[in-house]
């Protein structure tokens, strides 16, 4: 079966256990996605390297796909970096 390519594939467990992952573009730093919760439910918070939020998703992949979006708008002078953010998971 053939592996397509997603943003997670980047992502390196951090020193949290089950808590904290990094997430790279090779070997560039894009930024952390922890764990926490949202309305009593298990959320994850994307993180640019300053720890500013990017936002929040209900799934680790979800998390994963919102950094790297955040990361591309940055990388290529995005004037819409805004539409990556979201404040709560289900936007």
């Amino acid at each position: 079966m053939t592996h397509h390519w997603r943003p997670s594939d980047g992502l390196i467990a951090g020193p949290r256990p089950g808590g904290e992952w990094f997430l790279y573009d090779r070997s560039l730093f894009i930024g952390t996605i922890q764990t926490g919760k949202v309305d009593g439910r298990r959320a994850f918070r994307a993180l640019t390297p300053e720890e500013e939020p990017v936002g929040y998703a209900w799934t680790l992949e979800a998390a994963c796909d919102r950094l790297w979006t955040w990361h591309v708008l940055v990388r290529t002078g995005g004037e819409h970096v805004s539409l990556a953010l979201a404040t709560h998971p289900d936007q």
